[in-house]
């Protein structure tokens, strides 16, 4: 019975190594495919804000659009076919998903501004910030 016991024990902590080793942020893990094509996503996301506050007559003298009127850019308006289609779809508005699983934190200062851009469907909590420098920064949460 002992004997019985401890192997099962030393089943469960198996088990339990085991899965922990398969969390999707451990440090040497991977990202799936589906995370890296949501990721790409992102990126494409990051750059059209910085394309939409760029863009703009504002930008000359570094008074950069809020949120809500980014849709309302000089760059949004020169946008056709399948790109301002996917432009339309996207939603501005501060508080809402921006597009599916996606928020956009955008912060307009005096010096200029900047954004934080999350996926809420990615266990890692991938993060895209930047500003008016145009770079493009990856966070992620402290482990």
């Amino acid at each position: 019975m002992l004997k019985r016991s401890i192997v099962l024990a030393a089943a469960l902590v198996c088990a339990h190594v085991g899965s922990a080793s398969a969390q999707p942020c451990a440090p040497g893990t991977a990202p799936s495919p589906e995370q890296l094509a949501r990721r790409s996503e992102g990126v494409r996301l990051a750059r059209l804000v910085n394309n939409l506050e760029a863009n703009q007559p504002g930008a000359r003298e570094r008074k950069y659009l809020k949120q809500a009127d980014l849709p309302t850019s000089a760059f949004a308006a020169q946008q056709s076919g399948p790109a301002a289609e996917r432009l339309r779809q996207l939603d501005f508005t501060p508080g809402k998903e921006l597009t599916s699983g996606w928020t956009l934190t955008l912060d307009v200062t005096a010096e200029g501004y900047w954004f934080m851009l999350r996926d809420t469907q990615d266990p890692c909590g991938y993060t895209l910030i930047s500003n008016q420098s145009g770079l493009i920064f990856v966070a992620q949460p402290l482990r």
